[in-house]
């Protein structure tokens, strides 16, 4: 196995690590059933305990150095962008539970929803390539 394929094996168990840890969360506040009934997945309050989990997860990956594979970069990106897209959402809860900010409660959860919406969307495409990363660089996952 030539050196950079060993670097992109390496940080691709450094990934599904991190993804593993956060995807039943993020699954849960992504929940398009939900949406789609006109109800959100999770409780505000349940969004801003989510950073608990989320911000670090998304700290590590961050920390994590970039991989040679155009696909696996892009997949990064893609993935803290749902890492992102979630705490934003927990972040405009938290205005919304507290009442705070320039925004009416109105705005506020129409800002959830769309944070929501947006980690959904990018979440599916990031789910897809899951499979495929750890039948390659880890077979038996």
């Amino acid at each position: 196995m030539d050196k950079e394929h060993e670097d992109d094996s390496k940080w691709t168990r450094s990934f599904v690590s991190l993804y593993l840890k956060a995807e039943p969360l993020v699954r849960h506040i992504a929940n398009a059933d939900k949406l789609a009934a006109g109800e959100l997945p999770v409780s505000p309050s349940m969004l801003v305990e989510s950073n608990l989990t989320l911000k670090p997860v998304l700290a590590a990956l961050r920390k994590l150095r970039q991989p040679k594979s155009k696909e696996l970069v892009e997949v990064h990106r893609q993935y803290q962008t749902v890492l992102l897209q979630c705490i934003r959402a927990a972040e405009y809860a938290e205005k919304y539970i507290n009442n705070t900010g320039n925004l009416d409660r109105y705005t506020l959860m129409g800002m959830i929803v769309n944070s929501i919406m947006l980690a959904r969307e990018y979440n599916e495409t990031v789910s897809l390539k899951i499979p495929l990363l750890t039948n390659i660089v880890m077979p038996g996952i």
